[in-house]
């Protein structure tokens, strides 16, 4: 018995050049990108506190078209013994777009964009309300520590 050879889908789509076939930028080839920050909490400082609804803005402006690939959030343990918080990754438009809300009261990293079955598609930036990544304090209020976001993206 022979086995066959199937297509995935884009990749059919690369065998037959017609108008209805032509895949948007990043979606094959695509150079990946990334942008990398971090934010320090202090609790001395009134300034760098986070409570529940708190929003960080990192990284900088995504391109129109953008399709976000993966991102990450690590954290240093931040509680200070009884806060049991969460944190979520998002944009303006939706504050869990790539990363749902997340226990922070440990040290860890956390892997995104997720949804329910664990396979989200690549999410691509229309330039409304999703430019920019935001961090939300979902839950509780965060203590001392640094928290990182990696944010891997495709343009091009």
């Amino acid at each position: 018995m022979a086995l066959s050879t199937v297509y995935g889908v884009n990749h059919a789509k690369t065998l037959t050049n017609t108008p209805s076939n032509v895949l948007t930028q990043g979606t094959m080839a695509g150079k990946v990108r990334v942008h990398c920050d971090y934010y320090e909490l202090a609790s001395t400082s009134t300034a760098n506190m986070m409570s529940y609804g708190s929003v960080v803005v990192v990284g900088d402006k995504l391109p129109i078209g953008a399709k976000v690939v993966q991102v990450i959030l690590g954290c240093d343990a931040l509680s200070d013994g009884s806060f049991k918080g969460t944190m979520s990754v998002g944009d303006q438009g939706d504050v869990d777009r790539y990363l749902t809300a997340s226990q922070v009261s440990t040290a860890a990293v956390y892997f995104g964009p997720t949804l329910v079955d664990e396979m989200a598609p690549i999410y691509e930036v229309t330039g409304t309300t999703d430019n920019y990544i935001r961090l939300y304090c979902a839950s509780g209020q965060p203590s001392v520590g640094t928290i990182r976001v990696t944010v891997f993206y495709t343009a091009e």
